[in-house]
């Protein structure tokens, strides 16, 4: 029986979405890595842009894959049964073997000096690793030679036996560091305690990717005709690659609730509401792909009769709520700068909920809509709220510069902040007010028979929501520069003049010894997650 649509294109689609959202979580600890350990050793500096390059050409490829099935192939059935194999579905299976068998070298590297040089154990390890990326390779190169996806069931045997040693290593390689790990507990708790933790960071990241190793080889092993193989394999080597990164970045990826547990209750609720929001965001894009795509694959004419999907009209729905909440934020901090200037502030509020309005007002005109290719009908509505967020994000940085300047000393080191902040206002507000003004202009200037502006504005939300996260996520950046008591560490309620208190639109908001600022609360000492047993640091490792 030939495969379905949902079965093969479906899947593919699945795992492209899921991907790209655990490619962001990647891209995330890259960056963070970069930035907290300049003077690591070259060697894992490297390995990390190694990885990088690696999962970003991997990502392209995913990309290709499912691009060419869905929409270059739209339609034609035929390449899915009996058409050949796309290169870049090949060529990305030997792209994530590569970033899995460097992990795991370094893994293997780690059990080596736990166990003192344990020549057996760690040679065992090294030779799965090997195994598997030969069988790997093999597997391309046969593919290569069949070109077919009704031959895929003849290869069962080799990239059965490939991810059964990816699944062994990932378990031998945690057991061996459990067990390593646990023999070298000394009595004394607080050593104890950190050994408890590598040992259940070793079992958690290596249940994670055996178990979608194991997920991949069953699907693949029961079901080689359909693609649900692909939705875990997709995603397979960027969790090798993010466990990696954890390693070395020795701290939580989800780092606001982790850095900011005592904030304020109305951030976190502002949090929480974006994340929803976004992930509410993300399915509708997700669906509204996948109707067009999937569920009516081979059948132009819903393309060319394009009937309105709720979850397109829903997702621009949700998309300008989102900026609004943001520039709302944004807009209480021009407030707090600006010493409760009313006009300017009560300008930015204005244009933010204006442009919220219209856009609720769009929402309802399109449902209405015969189209999706009519929403062009509704150019003036549409056309006066992207020129109001455009403008709003203009005004709001302009703000915040002239504010931000008002409070310079004289001092070089206050300074200092006050440019970096003012560069970083100006920076966020151009990326944003750039996107919004391009999907403006693709909205008007281009033929009505095309969505181009879609293609921006699924982007636009979350670039607003990643620049308020990235403002209450880096409030430690700075610790003290611009302020009384520059370069202190206490924890103690500041009793002194501090002009940063009141707030920016800007990564660095303030320095740790503010001891309450936008929490209510004291501060508290930020405790780093001990599981980075490769890099250098300052002070001896027991562990290393």
């Amino acid at each position: 029986m030939a495969p379905s649509l949902h079965s093969t294109l479906g899947a593919a689609s699945v795992g492209l979405s899921v991907s790209c959202i655990v490619f962001g979580i990647l891209t995330t600890q890259v960056f963070l890595y970069f930035r907290r350990y300049p003077a690591d050793r070259p060697f894992y500096k490297i390995i990390v842009g190694a990885i990088l390059c690696l999962e970003i050409i991997d990502q392209i490829l995913v990309i290709h894959c499912v691009y060419h099935y869905t929409v270059t192939n739209f339609g034609n059935y035929v390449v899915l049964v009996e058409g050949e194999i796309v290169w870049s579905l090949l060529l990305e299976v030997a792209l994530g073997a590569i970033v899995g068998i460097i992990v795991k070298a370094v893994y293997a590297m780690r059990v080596w000096r736990f166990s003192n040089k344990n020549i057996y154990v760690t040679g065992t390890i090294g030779i799965m690793i090997l195994a598997q990326f030969g069988l790997a390779i093999l597997y391309v190169v046969k593919s290569f030679q069949m070109n077919k996806f009704s031959f895929a069931a003849k290869l069962k045997s080799f990239a059965a036996l490939g991810l059964s040693f990816g699944v062994l290593t990932d378990v031998a390689t945690a057991a061996a560091l459990s067990f390593f790990m646990r023999r070298m507990r000394t009595g004394f708790k607080t050593s104890d305690s950190l050994i408890n933790m590598l040992t259940v960071y070793a079992i958690n990241t290596g249940f994670l990717t055996s178990a979608f190793s194991l997920t991949v080889l069953l699907l693949f092993y029961l079901r080689p005709t359909d693609f649900y193989f692909m939705t875990f394999y997709f995603i397979l080597a960027k969790l090798y690659a993010i466990s990696f990164l954890c390693t070395l970045n020795t701290r939580k990826v989800f780092s606001y609730f982790w850095r900011y547990p005592q904030d304020r209750p109305h951030f976190k609720i502002t949090v929480l509401a974006i994340l929803l929001l976004e992930t509410a965001d993300q399915t509708f894009i997700g669906h509204l792909v996948y109707h067009y795509s999937i569920t009516n694959f081979a059948k132009p004419q819903s393309l060319l009769n394009a009937t309105v999907t709720w979850s397109l009209i829903l997702q621009l729905t949700v998309g300008a709520i989102v900026g609004a909440i943001v520039k709302a934020s944004f807009g209480l901090r021009v407030w707090r700068f600006s010493e409760r200037n009313y006009y300017i502030t009560g300008v930015i509020m204005f244009l933010t909920f204006g442009q919220l309005a219209l856009a609720i007002a769009f929402t309802v005109k399109a449902f209405e809509l015969p189209s999706v290719f009519s929403v062009h009908e509704l150019q003036t509505l549409g056309t006066i709220s992207l020129t109001a967020g455009v403008i709003t994000d203009i005004v709001t940085a302009v703000a915040l510069c002239f504010f931000l300047n008002r409070l310079r000393t004289g001092f070089h080191s206050s300074d200092s902040l006050v440019n970096s902040l003012c560069r970083y206002a100006i920076n966020t507000g151009a990326l944003t007010s750039a996107v919004s003004l391009t999907t403006l202009i693709l909205y008007n200037l281009h033929s009505k028979d095309n969505l181009y502006f879609v293609a921006t504005y699924f982007i636009l939300s979350k670039l607003y929501a990643i620049s308020y996260m990235a403002t209450l996520n880096t409030r430690r950046t700075i610790r003290g520069r611009g302020t009384d008591r520059q370069g202190g560490t206490t924890n103690k309620q500041d009793t002194s003049t501090n002009m940063f208190h009141l707030g920016t639109r800007l990564p660095s908001m303030g320095p740790n010894e503010l001891g309450g600022w936008d929490s209510g609360k004291n501060g508290f000492a930020e405790q780093d997650f001990p599981l980075n047993t490769f890099a250098q640091s300052g002070k001896p490792n027991t562990f290393v």
